[in-house]
């Protein structure tokens, strides 16, 4: 019954796919299916991470959801929850159970009203429940647009609580080969996200070796 320190994020990899309601990797979702002559176009994370959280209810008004473990946020300054969406149709929620009690509407997004073809960040302050022993969140959806002829699909992706602060870089993902020649270059790929609310300064991103060796480079 422990509850967990901030911050906290759901961060979907691409570990198993499930239908309907699944994780999707990178590469796996073309978005230009429809076009058979066109150059495949295809939906990847928002963090580079290779993998998101993938909604498509066939059914009209059909509801999902994801919740959290429960955890504690008193001292946190500015508590907030945040996670990345995009799509042109349904309403997606997020909800906040305090002390084990009812989930309650936080935040609600009509996404035919607000259509986003791109990644678009949510942030909804928690500071109305920091008096809380624990807190559970929850993000929903609900196709109240479906219709016999259309359904709606919405990604999520990078859902997490947080203390909101001014500056906050986060390396959020790194990719290299699994194994390399000895003597060999390598390209090395990495993602950093800038958390803050002001922009990031001299930010340098140091990559070290099994003998020690370091390699940086200063990208903001």
């Amino acid at each position: 019954n422990r509850s967990l320190a901030l911050p906290w994020m759901q961060n979907p990899d691409n570990t198993y796919n499930a239908f309907m309601t699944g994780i999707m990797g990178d590469n796996e979702l073309q978005t230009n299916a429809d076009q058979e002559d066109a150059e495949p176009e295809y939906l990847n994370s928002q963090d580079a991470d290779n993998g998101f959280l993938y909604i498509l209810p066939y059914e009209k008004d059909a509801y999902y959801g994801i919740q959290s473990v429960k955890f504690d946020i008193s001292q946190a300054a500015n508590p907030v929850l945040e996670f990345f969406y995009q799509g042109m149709g349904s309403e997606l929620m997020a909800l906040v159970s305090k002390d084990g009690g009812e989930f309650q509407t936080v935040n609600t997004i009509n996404l035919q009203e607000n259509p986003t073809s791109g990644w678009s960040l949510c942030r909804t302050d928690l500071s109305a429940f920091k008096d809380a022993r624990y807190i559970r969140v929850e993000i929903a959806l609900r196709a109240i647009h479906n219709t016999d002829e259309l359904t709606w699909s919405v990604p999520v992706d990078n859902i997490r609580v947080r203390d909101l602060v001014d500056t906050d870089v986060r390396l959020a993902a790194v990719s290299a080969p699994a194994s390399i020649d000895a003597g060999s270059d390598i390209l090395v790929k990495a993602s950093v996200e800038n958390l803050g609310t002001l922009a990031a300064q001299n930010v340098v991103v140091t990559i070290t070796d099994a003998n020690g060796n370091a390699t940086s480079q200063t990208i903001a």
